[in-house]
């Protein structure tokens, strides 16, 4: 379409020669090659195959002639409708990310000072070792070994008197919580696109082929954000651990 709007004598009956390059056909082959040799893309993968075909779908429907559509005004309305509805429905389901910490903060809240009463008593016995090693613990930021001892770390023993606490509540968000986060988000947009379907059909004149294709569409991109809530679920999950 670019190199067609350059030239007004160009049709797209009599459209320009192309070089292998400039159909981006190379970079899409080169671009499709990297994602299958990345482990684990084989979602991206299935998502970028659904997002080209609701392109070229889209692409079929828009370059079809057939008369204007009955009640325009009314499917406008419910599309923009739907689309206000779903970044609606998306942010309230992602409020439920902070439901998921606050047992964690909880623990916060109750163990907070048996934390740093631990961690005092730690100090004090590392305050009584000889002047050598101590310094030597801080010039390695609290990693060192003594002579006669083993490898300690200062930072790791403070840390795990939290962990050991907080950890199965980190696990039970990283395991339970996101999955229930997710399954709720997934159904949650699948009803909100039902509905729309269901109110599209109900004002498309549903004899007309093309329309399949629309419908076609629709589930594919039921399938696109899918895939989106499941990648940012999974992010959450890597942030987590």
């Amino acid at each position: 379409m670019e190199l067609v709007r350059d030239n007004e004598n160009r049709t797209l009956m009599d459209p320009p020669d192309f070089t292998a390059e400039s159909t981006e056909i190379v970079a899409l082959r080169q671009h499709v090659f990297t994602m299958v040799k990345k482990r684990g893309q084989d979602k991206s993968m299935a998502n970028y195959y659904r997002l080209v075909q609701l392109l070229v779908k889209e692409m079929t429907l828009a370059c079809t002639n057939f008369k204007p559509m009955y009640k325009r005004k009314k499917l406008i309305k419910l599309a923009k409708t739907a689309q206000e509805d779903v970044s609606e429905l998306c942010c309230k389901q992602l409020q439920g990310v902070s439901q998921l910490f606050a047992p964690m903060l909880e623990k916060f809240n109750e163990s907070i000072d048996e934390w740093n009463l631990r961690a005092e008593k730690a100090c004090d016995k590392w305050g009584n070792y000889n002047a050598a090693s101590y310094w030597a613990f801080l010039r390695h930021h609290g990693r060192h070994k003594r002579p006669t001892k083993g490898p300690e770390d200062w930072n790791k023993t403070l840390v795990e008197y939290a962990t050991e606490d907080l950890e199965p509540l980190i696990d039970a968000i990283h395991d339970e919580g996101c999955s229930s986060l997710e399954a709720d988000l997934i159904q949650a947009l699948h009803e909100k696109m039902d509905n729309l379907e269901r109110e599209l059909r109900l004002n498309l004149d549903q004899t007309h082929a093309k329309y399949n294709e629309f419908f076609a569409s629709m589930q594919l991109l039921n399938k696109v954000m899918e895939s989106h809530v499941q990648g940012v679920m999974s992010k959450l999950q890597d942030d987590i651990l």
